[in-house]
């Protein structure tokens, strides 16, 4: 009975020989795009990055082939969109590997999907993103480490990777998703590649970017809570001119513009004064009465102001996302919170572009 379907499609495509041609067309369109295992450097609109991409071809072609070949605990593969939909030609993008700009520097990003499922019943967020880190951004930096010059004109290795969460409400087990990103400045990025001990790696992991669901966190590697933010002090990574790369290569300017044909920013900007609103403390101008000249700062916001708004405004905000998975594209997976994020509490909205881009056109 195994045999019967294939025996039929023999049948019926010997006695239909017209149809051959259009099922050999079905199938190379079908098949995987050899072309779109790296972006090729005409897409790239910016100067700089499209010279990184020219410079560094045959050393990312490598990567990621060496990543595709490697086994992870759990599968791995690389993709450009973390957040496409299954179904969507995005989704099968699979050119995860590429220089982009992140708060005026330059950072080679890879991006991935890593098909676990961790039980949050059982795993803290601390201990999801330990267990990715382990699994995944160590094991590629090494490969990274091998692939590509250690004096290569970045300023940092950047990790955007998506992975499942299994969780339990009272009526219903649901799953969701969480993406862990991480920003290593180059040298601790290969420096974390070759370190042993989790002393080691942590002391680097202090000094570095990581974001969980878009909020800053503070990753403890074998701990089960994350690491206090304001003990960590982060300083920021060096600016793009600090570095002094080959000169066989264009470093990346910071008064380059965006390119924009570049997939979306993948990490959060920090606020800016004509997009930071009115600070916490401040009651808003009133219409027709004049705005300060200079706003007062009050005291830095807290996690309990985010928790006080949350469990205050906890109904508004699950009629917004109800609504907001109907109308206006919000992701089931990170409903509207409010969050803290550089000492003040922001209503995070996270939605998907329903768009797909056509590199052709713009």
């Amino acid at each position: 009975m195994a045999l019967l379907p294939t025996s039929r499609r023999v049948l019926f495509r010997a006695s239909r020989p017209g149809l051959w041609p259009v099922l050999v067309l079905l199938a190379s369109m079908a098949a995987p795009r050899a072309g779109w295992s790296q972006v090729s450097p005409p897409e790239i609109r910016d100067p700089d990055l499209r010279q990184l991409e020219t410079t560094y071809l045959q050393q990312l072609k490598t990567l990621h082939h060496s990543i595709s070949s490697t086994r992870f605990p759990f599968p791995f593969s690389l993709v450009r969109y973390v957040e496409a939909s299954p179904k969507s030609s995005a989704a099968a993008d699979s050119r995860g590997i590429e220089f982009v700009r992140f708060h005026e520097r330059t950072v080679l990003k890879i991006t991935g999907n890593y098909n676990a499922a961790l039980n949050s019943a059982q795993l803290t967020a601390n201990e999801r993103a330990t267990r990715v880190f382990h699994d995944v951004f160590v094991p590629v930096l090494r490969l990274v480490r091998r692939d590509i010059p250690e004096d290569a004109a970045c300023d940092a290795i950047g990790f955007e990777v998506s992975y499942h969460v299994l969780g339990k409400s009272k009526a219903y087990d649901f799953e969701g998703r969480e993406i862990l990103v991480a920003v290593f400045g180059r040298d601790d990025a290969f420096t974390l590649a070759a370190a042993e001990t989790d002393a080691a790696q942590q002391e680097i992991v202090n000094r570095s970017e990581l974001f969980v669901d878009g909020k800053d966190f503070g990753l403890a590697l074998g701990q089960r809570e994350p690491v206090d933010l304001d003990a960590l002090r982060r300083e920021p990574l060096p600016a793009s001119d600090s570095r002094k790369p080959p000169a066989e290569v264009a470093a990346a300017s910071a008064s380059s513009p965006m390119p924009t044909a570049s997939p979306r920013i993948f990490l959060p900007s920090p606020p800016t004064p004509a997009s930071s609103g009115v600070p916490p403390g401040r009651k808003a101008a009133a219409p027709g009465e004049p705005a300060a000249s200079a706003p007062e700062q009050g005291p830095p916001a807290t996690q309990a102001d985010a928790d006080r708004l949350q469990s205050r405004y906890q109904v508004q905000l699950d009629a917004l996302a109800k609504e907001g998975l109907v109308k206006f594209h919000f992701v089931d997976y990170a409903p509207p919170s409010f969050v803290l994020f550089h000492n003040r509490v922001y209503l995070q909205i996270t939605m998907r572009n329903p768009h797909e881009f056509d590199p052709a056109v713009g």
